[in-house]
């Protein structure tokens, strides 16, 4: 071999090497934005998840509390219901004795 056949290739052989390290480079900043890109979407969903799960927790929250107050209007309710029928009551028994007057 004469020098300029291997001028030649030792160029070849640097040209391959700068080209396998600039695809090293990329391969690692490929996988490195593809790492980041994971973590990200997955911390998303995770505090998606964890917001969804809040937000059932209040919605659980307020029903529970919606469903005490219809109770303790219900009960209310039916005091004054009772109430009413009582005064009724009193009130038949105090035309009845007036009738008797």
């Amino acid at each position: 071999m004469d020098e300029r056949e291997q001028d030649y290739l030792k160029h070849q052989i640097r040209e391959l090497e700068r080209s396998n390290h600039r695809w090293k480079f990329a391969t690692f900043a490929l996988a490195a934005a593809f790492a980041i890109f994971l973590i990200v979407g997955g911390g998303s969903s995770l505090l998606f998840g964890l917001r969804l799960v809040q937000e059932l927790r209040v919605d659980a929250m307020r029903a529970v509390a919606a469903e005490q107050a219809a109770r303790l209007q219900a009960e209310q309710a039916a005091q004054q219901l009772q109430q009413m029928k009582k005064q009724a009551k009193e009130k038949e028994k105090k035309v009845e004795v007036g009738a008797r007057n």
